[in-house]
Protein backbone atom coordinates (compact mmCIF):
# COMPACT_ATOMS: atom_id res chain seq x y z
CA UNK A 1 0.00 0.00 0.00
CA UNK A 2 2.90 2.56 1.05
CA UNK A 3 4.47 1.83 -2.44
CA UNK A 4 1.33 2.47 -4.23
CA UNK A 5 0.12 5.49 -2.27
CA UNK A 6 3.82 7.11 -2.83
CA UNK A 7 3.52 6.42 -6.67
CA UNK A 8 0.55 8.26 -6.81
CA UNK A 9 1.64 11.06 -4.75
CA UNK A 10 5.07 11.25 -7.03
CA UNK A 11 3.36 10.79 -10.22
CA UNK A 12 0.61 13.67 -8.93
CA UNK A 13 -1.93 11.56 -9.29
CA UNK A 14 -5.63 13.18 -7.75
CA UNK A 15 -7.46 10.39 -5.47
CA UNK A 16 -11.54 11.13 -5.30
CA UNK A 17 -12.94 8.97 -2.55
CA UNK A 18 -16.58 9.00 -2.41
CA UNK A 19 -17.12 8.28 1.08
CA UNK A 20 -20.69 9.60 1.20
CA UNK A 21 -21.83 7.28 -1.72
CA UNK A 22 -20.03 4.15 0.11
CA UNK A 23 -21.37 5.05 3.20
CA UNK A 24 -24.97 5.20 1.50
CA UNK A 25 -24.60 2.05 -0.09
CA UNK A 26 -23.55 -0.05 3.08
CA UNK A 27 -25.84 2.33 5.71
CA UNK A 28 -28.69 3.03 3.06
CA UNK A 29 -31.09 1.51 5.01
CA UNK A 30 -30.54 3.21 8.28
CA UNK A 31 -33.09 6.15 9.03
CA UNK A 32 -30.22 8.46 10.10
CA UNK A 33 -27.77 7.51 6.81
CA UNK A 34 -30.97 8.63 4.93
CA UNK A 35 -32.30 11.87 6.79
CA UNK A 36 -28.24 12.88 6.54
CA UNK A 37 -28.70 12.44 2.85
CA UNK A 38 -31.73 13.68 1.95
CA UNK A 39 -33.06 17.28 1.48
CA UNK A 40 -36.58 18.77 0.22
CA UNK A 41 -34.58 18.60 -3.16
CA UNK A 42 -34.53 14.98 -3.19
CA UNK A 43 -36.96 13.22 -5.72
CA UNK A 44 -36.58 9.58 -4.59
CA UNK A 45 -37.63 9.82 -1.00
CA UNK A 46 -37.27 6.87 1.43
CA UNK A 47 -40.33 4.86 -0.10
CA UNK A 48 -37.73 3.45 -2.44
CA UNK A 49 -35.68 0.73 -1.37
CA UNK A 50 -31.97 0.72 -1.71
CA UNK A 51 -31.08 0.64 -4.93
CA UNK A 52 -27.28 -0.93 -4.00
CA UNK A 53 -27.94 -3.33 -1.01
CA UNK A 54 -31.26 -3.95 -0.54
CA UNK A 55 -31.26 -7.79 -1.45
CA UNK A 56 -28.03 -8.16 0.51
CA UNK A 57 -28.17 -11.13 3.16
CA UNK A 58 -27.57 -10.02 6.89
CA UNK A 59 -24.36 -11.38 6.66
CA UNK A 60 -22.88 -9.21 3.55
CA UNK A 61 -24.08 -6.26 5.14
CA UNK A 62 -22.74 -6.83 8.39
CA UNK A 63 -19.73 -7.42 6.42
CA UNK A 64 -19.17 -4.31 4.33
CA UNK A 65 -20.39 -2.35 8.05
CA UNK A 66 -17.27 -3.84 9.40
CA UNK A 67 -15.49 -2.93 6.37
CA UNK A 68 -16.29 0.58 6.06
CA UNK A 69 -14.11 1.72 9.12
CA UNK A 70 -11.15 0.18 6.68
CA UNK A 71 -11.89 2.52 4.23
CA UNK A 72 -11.80 6.11 6.19
CA UNK A 73 -8.22 4.65 7.24
CA UNK A 74 -7.01 4.53 3.49
CA UNK A 75 -8.64 8.03 3.08
CA UNK A 76 -5.93 9.37 6.11
CA UNK A 77 -2.98 7.34 5.41
CA UNK A 78 -3.19 8.19 1.05
CA UNK A 79 -3.49 11.78 2.51
CA UNK A 80 -0.91 11.72 4.79
CA UNK A 81 1.39 10.21 2.39
CA UNK A 82 0.71 13.16 0.21
CA UNK A 83 -1.80 12.03 -2.14
CA UNK A 84 -3.99 15.10 -3.39
CA UNK A 85 -6.99 14.19 -1.93
CA UNK A 86 -10.72 16.18 -3.71
CA UNK A 87 -14.02 16.17 -3.34
CA UNK A 88 -16.98 14.23 -4.85
CA UNK A 89 -20.16 13.09 -3.93
CA UNK A 90 -21.36 10.87 -7.24
CA UNK A 91 -24.44 13.41 -7.10
CA UNK A 92 -26.26 11.73 -10.02
CA UNK A 93 -26.74 8.35 -7.88
CA UNK A 94 -29.56 7.68 -5.31
CA UNK A 95 -29.27 9.62 -1.72
CA UNK A 96 -26.62 11.72 -3.52
CA UNK A 97 -28.35 15.11 -3.19
CA UNK A 98 -26.69 18.29 -4.60
CA UNK A 99 -24.74 20.21 -1.70
CA UNK A 100 -25.84 17.81 1.19
CA UNK A 101 -24.26 15.18 0.04
CA UNK A 102 -20.61 17.47 -0.44
CA UNK A 103 -21.25 18.67 3.27
CA UNK A 104 -21.54 15.23 4.74
CA UNK A 105 -18.15 14.16 2.66
CA UNK A 106 -16.55 16.83 3.87
CA UNK A 107 -17.64 15.62 7.25
CA UNK A 108 -16.45 11.72 6.41
CA UNK A 109 -13.36 13.56 5.78
CA UNK A 110 -13.25 14.68 8.95
CA UNK A 111 -13.97 11.11 10.00
CA UNK A 112 -11.33 9.49 8.46
CA UNK A 113 -9.26 11.62 10.67
CA UNK A 114 -8.36 15.09 8.21
CA UNK A 115 -8.29 18.14 10.28
CA UNK A 116 -11.39 20.45 9.66
CA UNK A 117 -9.32 22.89 7.32
CA UNK A 118 -8.01 20.08 6.09
CA UNK A 119 -11.13 18.60 4.72
CA UNK A 120 -12.13 22.27 3.78
CA UNK A 121 -8.58 22.44 1.60
CA UNK A 122 -9.44 19.40 0.00
CA UNK A 123 -12.94 20.96 -1.11
CA UNK A 124 -11.72 23.75 -2.53
CA UNK A 125 -8.17 24.20 -3.38
CA UNK A 126 -7.73 20.58 -4.23
CA UNK A 127 -9.77 20.27 -6.93
CA UNK A 128 -8.66 23.29 -8.62
CA UNK A 129 -5.42 22.39 -8.32
CA UNK A 130 -6.21 18.87 -9.48
CA UNK A 131 -8.14 20.70 -12.81
CA UNK A 132 -5.04 22.84 -13.49
CA UNK A 133 -6.48 26.39 -12.45
CA UNK A 134 -5.31 27.16 -8.61
CA UNK A 135 -3.99 30.01 -10.24
CA UNK A 136 -7.65 31.16 -11.62
CA UNK A 137 -9.77 29.63 -8.44
CA UNK A 138 -9.67 27.68 -5.33
CA UNK A 139 -9.03 29.84 -3.04
CA UNK A 140 -9.69 33.10 -1.79
CA UNK A 141 -6.87 35.68 -3.32
CA UNK A 142 -7.25 38.82 -5.10
CA UNK A 143 -7.59 38.51 -8.83
CA UNK A 144 -9.30 35.04 -8.65
CA UNK A 145 -12.83 34.28 -9.71
CA UNK A 146 -15.06 32.74 -6.59
CA UNK A 147 -18.58 32.20 -5.17
CA UNK A 148 -18.53 32.08 -1.45
CA UNK A 149 -20.28 30.37 1.25
CA UNK A 150 -20.75 32.72 4.23
CA UNK A 151 -21.28 30.46 7.20
CA UNK A 152 -22.52 31.69 10.36
CA UNK A 153 -20.09 29.51 12.91
CA UNK A 154 -16.34 28.02 12.23
CA UNK A 155 -16.06 25.08 10.33
CA UNK A 156 -12.25 24.67 11.34
CA UNK A 157 -13.61 24.32 14.68
CA UNK A 158 -16.34 22.10 13.50
CA UNK A 159 -16.52 20.94 9.94
CA UNK A 160 -20.91 20.73 10.73
CA UNK A 161 -20.71 24.10 10.44
CA UNK A 162 -20.73 24.11 6.94
CA UNK A 163 -24.58 22.95 7.39
CA UNK A 164 -25.07 26.95 9.02
CA UNK A 165 -25.47 28.67 5.81
CA UNK A 166 -26.07 32.77 5.79
CA UNK A 167 -25.59 33.57 2.20
CA UNK A 168 -24.45 33.08 -0.84
CA UNK A 169 -21.96 34.76 -2.76
CA UNK A 170 -22.51 33.39 -7.03
CA UNK A 171 -21.19 35.86 -9.65
CA UNK A 172 -20.91 38.88 -7.39
CA UNK A 173 -24.58 38.73 -6.36
CA UNK A 174 -25.75 38.10 -2.65
CA UNK A 175 -27.97 35.36 -2.44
Amino acid sequence: FVGLADAMADGGVSWDPNMVLCEAVVFGDDPAVRTRLQTEYDVQGAAFPHPYSANWSAESRAAAREAFPAMLSVVKALHDRGVLLTLGSDTMNPWMTPGASALRELELMVEAGLTPAEALAVGTRNGARALGILDETGTLEVGKAADLLVLGADPTTDISAVRALQYVVAAGTVW
